[in-house]
């Protein structure tokens, strides 16, 4: 009999520890999981210019440099933040220097608790600069540009429409073309460019929204028409990655 009380004790106590120590190793891979998203650093260098603030920073005794749209940052300052935007061999004009690799920063706060309330278009500060980046609405865990049903814009002349476009990507991949449309969502100056959404109200498997870049400014709301080459599978890295994208487009009348 004491054998056995013996022996159930023992039973008790194994599956007692065997509990605690799948409680600890779930604790531990959720606090892996939440530093692996978010990132917190110290900045130990600041470069102002007109549309950026540079910063070298550090995290995990590890040095590199990122951007954000410009703002007071001091050194020493820290933040968090959870997306970023890699961009290798980047020159920047204003300072005259290649940076080997920068990320530019979507979002920044004092809290890493803050960074899960939302997040912005890549890129926001606006890049921002979002993740959400400028703004893919295929980008996982950015808020997508919805569709404005109130939009109904016809094609340029000489142009075609959002939905031609969409129902027929390969046609008009590297080809340059022109479309018109409503700009319903702006991010200006990242990355040397600006970051336009435009609709016309047609679509086509469900795809109604157009991310332009170019160096012309449009205010939103503005309806436009933009020439410009369209590029498939896209990928600028650090997951901003476009099925479809208009790039160095200009305004036409």
């Amino acid at each position: 009999m004491r054998l056995f009380v013996g022996i159930l004790s023992l039973l008790v106590l194994t599956v007692s520890c065997n509990n605690q120590q799948k409680e600890h190793t779930t604790e531990t891979e959720g606090n892996k999981i939440e530093s692996e998203i978010m990132h917190f650093v110290t900045v130990k260098k600041v470069i102002e210019t007109p549309a950026y603030t540079y910063l070298e920073v550090n995290e995990s005794e590890k040095d590199y440099w990122v951007a954000i749209a410009k703002q007071d940052i001091q050194e020493g300052n820290t933040f968090f933040y959870s997306e970023a935007l890699e961009m290798k061999d980047f020159y920047s004009k204003a300072l005259d220097r290649t940076f080997g690799s920068i990320l530019f920063i979507d979002k920044i706060s004092k809290t890493g608790s803050q960074m899960h309330e939302g997040h912005s278009d890549m890129p926001s500060s606006n890049p921002q600069m979002n993740s959400q980046n400028p703004h893919s609405t295929q980008h996982t865990g950015r808020k997508p540009v919805a569709q404005k049903p109130s939009i109904s814009v016809e094609s340029a002349k000489g142009g075609i429409s959002i939905a031609q476009l969409f129902s027929n990507a390969e046609k008009y991949k590297n080809e340059k073309v022109k479309i018109k449309g409503q700009v319903v969502k702006v991010n200006n100056n990242i990355m040397n460019r600006n970051w336009v959404h435009i609709q016309d109200g047609s679509s086509a498997n469900n795809k109604f929204d157009l991310t332009v870049t170019t160096s012309d400014f449009v205010n939103e709301g503005d309806v436009v028409t933009f020439s410009g080459t369209i590029h498939l599978e896209k990928d600028f890295g650090a997951g901003y990655y476009y099925p479809m994208i208009m790039e160095h487009a200009e305004t036409v009348k």
